[in-house]
């Protein structure tokens, strides 16, 4: 696997110092919202992986796009081709807007040959990665993805649950935007069980439950320890910013973030958070309110049967 830095290409790197104009992005969907100026931006999810399939020597091969077709301009992002175990490539050339950037010979220990991009690399509009892979037999097919790039925020999460009693439950949630735009504060998060986990708090009053801890450009963190209420829903609170417990919706909900909070994680001991059975599957929608909308991320974490 190689990564392209951002300065090895400068036609395709944003430069702090000299802002390059970017076109009205657009793609199959119609225009994406957002400009250079930040104008249109919504929070936005990631989209699905795409995956697209063909076949050399006899053998699937596998081009992986992590992007779902929508990214972020400041999102590092990884397109890969997957192998199977009887290798059936010799090299990969990877393209960026039909010009051959990368090729790569030497797989990863699975048998992947990757890309990989760092945070603005690409500037906003419309983008095409393609993939030239080389088989054996000297074979070469072609595969590429359409891809938008927005300098609005693409609102990220993830969910880990707690494997045993004590261990530590933590969720976090990020929305990173083009520097050159209004980033979208976020000022509202909501983490809601929807199948596969417990919400498991201990019934003693001032137990420790874990930490609330807020970051953002330009402001310094919030940080908020969090116990068991003697009464009421309140686990933690600094200024206006709280954290509330709503049991009978198995929702933990964070509001009253300050102005510039852009990341967050929430941490919760004594497995307040767990799954269900041995083997689980544990299903989160965790929703993200900024200044510009608001979006739920659904996010899994699993424990396989061994």
């Amino acid at each position: 696997m190689l990564v392209l830095a951002p300065v090895a290409f400068a036609a395709l790197a944003l430069s702090p110092l000299l802002p390059t104009p970017t076109p009205e992005p657009t793609g199959a969907g119609g225009p994406v919202p957002g400009t250079a100026d930040g104008n249109g931006c919504q929070l936005q999810a990631p989209r699905p992986t795409r995956t697209q399939l063909t076949y050399l020597n006899g053998s699937r091969v596998s081009f992986v796009d992590t992007t779902g077709g929508v990214m972020g301009s400041q999102q590092a992002q990884r397109w890969e081709v997957q192998q199977p175990p009887q290798r059936p490539l010799v090299k990969v050339a990877f393209y960026i807007d039909g010009e051959e950037r990368l090729t790569v010979t030497k797989p990863d220990a699975d048998g992947t040959l990757a890309l990989e991009t760092p945070p603005g690399y690409f500037t906003a509009g419309s983008h095409q990665v393609g993939a030239r892979l080389f088989g054996l037999n000297g074979e070469a097919v072609d595969d590429s993805f359409d891809v938008d790039v927005t300098a609005c925020s693409i609102t990220e999460a993830t969910a880990s649950v707690a494997r045993r009693p004590k261990q530590i439950a933590r969720f976090t949630w990020t929305s990173a935007s083009d520097p050159l735009s209004t980033e979208p504060d976020i000022i509202k998060v909501a983490i809601k069980v929807t199948a596969g986990a417990l919400l498991v708090f201990p019934s003693h009053a001032g137990a420790s439950l874990g930490t609330l801890h807020v970051t953002g450009a330009g402001r310094p963190p919030l940080d908020i320890r969090l116990k068991q209420p003697r009464r009421g829903t309140v686990l933690g609170s600094s200024g206006a910013a709280r954290v509330t417990l709503q049991p009978s919706a198995r929702t933990i909900t964070v509001t009253g973030l300050p102005a510039g909070s852009t990341a967050g994680t929430l941490e919760l001991t004594r497995g307040a958070v767990r799954g269900i059975g041995r083997c689980w599957t544990a299903a989160f929608g965790v929703f993200v309110r900024g200044t510009t909308g608001a979006v739920t991320i659904p996010v899994t974490d699993r424990r396989r049967c061994r």
